[in-house]
């Protein structure tokens, strides 16, 4: 099995053609809790339409300093422990 060697998305080859990104690009996956920025990795393994991201890397391993499990941490104005819930 080979070893990844930074944090990367993975994406269909048709996806990737549609929105006219290649291998190795740096994007960003965003949503309204926050993002994260990773290198893209063109793979037949997702389904289309389907992004794979693993959140297995340090934080200093992602480009903007941030990992998939903390990128929501960013905008929120009060830590989580005080927002009740599980």
């Amino acid at each position: 099995m080979k070893r990844e060697k930074r944090p990367e998305v993975m994406i269909h080859p048709d996806d990737a053609a549609s929105l006219g990104l290649e291998d190795g690009a740096a994007v960003a996956l965003a949503n309204s809790r926050g993002e994260v920025h990773l290198h893209l990795k063109v793979s037949d393994r997702p389904r289309r339409g389907t992004l794979i991201a693993e959140g297995l890397w340090p934080n200093k391993a992602h480009l903007n300093g941030c990992g998939i499990k903390h990128a929501h941490r960013r905008r929120q104005r009060r830590p989580l422990w005080r927002r009740g819930g599980a």
